[in-house]
């Protein structure tokens, strides 16, 4: 296998975790309501993978809580048919060997990742950290650093965007003499034909973005939770 090869593998499956994060957090954005009842059948049936709380005070009561039966599948209702309290609740499902974790704020810009769940967050956040480093040590093809930067950190999907195109799109295998050739001039040196998109364009573009993976995370989480189950 040469090396442009391996690195189209690569980016191929770097794409497909990050996709498979976004994915998985965009169910936990909008879990399926279900009452005590399901809870306590996936419970029982050992589905659950986790269960998050409001309050982590032992005499606090819960009413209600959101679980996950697998990474791309989460409900939310009551824990049971009358409030119970976080110490009791939480010594409950440790006899059953479920996880109970305290939920988190609404996500804001690159913190999806970490809504993702279990293992999913763990591979995302090495995928997420490579391409990062990838982006800022080369020189990118469709837009500059700075654009790039913003579109990582405030656009949420802008890693994928990055992974779709750099340094050529995915659905475009272009020679390498082409890509050469269309390889802008390296940063420090002036060039009046360098035609990528610039960090304030980015900027503005990491807004746009912020705003359509919201509304595809919301469709998405419907679908994965009650479109499809």
């Amino acid at each position: 296998m040469g090396l442009r090869t391996a690195l189209l593998v690569a980016r191929w499956a770097a794409l497909l975790v990050v996709t498979a994060g976004f994915v998985s957090a965009a169910a936990a954005f909008q879990p399926k309501a279900a009452d005590s009842d399901q809870f306590v059948r996936d419970v029982d049936r050992g589905a659950v993978d986790i269960v998050l709380i409001d309050s982590a005070e032992p005499d606090a009561l819960i009413s209600a809580v959101t679980w996950s039966t697998g990474p791309f599948h989460w409900r939310t209702g009551p824990a049971a048919a009358v409030p119970v309290e976080v110490g009791e609740f939480k010594q409950r499902m440790h006899d059953k060997g479920v996880e109970v974790d305290i939920a988190r704020d609404a996500p804001k810009l690159i913190s999806w990742p970490s809504h993702a769940s279990g293992w999913v967050v763990s591979v995302l956040a090495l995928v997420w950290l490579v391409t990062f480093l990838a982006m800022v040590s080369s020189t990118p093809r469709w837009a500059n650093r700075w654009a790039w930067f913003w579109m990582f950190l405030g656009g949420q999907i802008g890693v994928l965007i990055y992974l779709l195109v750099e340094p050529e799109p995915l659905w475009r295998r272009a020679s390498t003499s082409e890509h050469v050739e269309r390889l802008p001039i390296e940063i420090g040196v002036p060039s009046t034909s360098d035609t990528r998109i610039k960090g304030g364009m980015g900027l503005l573009l990491a807004g746009a973005l912020n705003i359509a993976a919201g509304l595809v995370a919301g469709a998405v989480g419907w679908v994965l939770n009650d479109g499809l189950f």
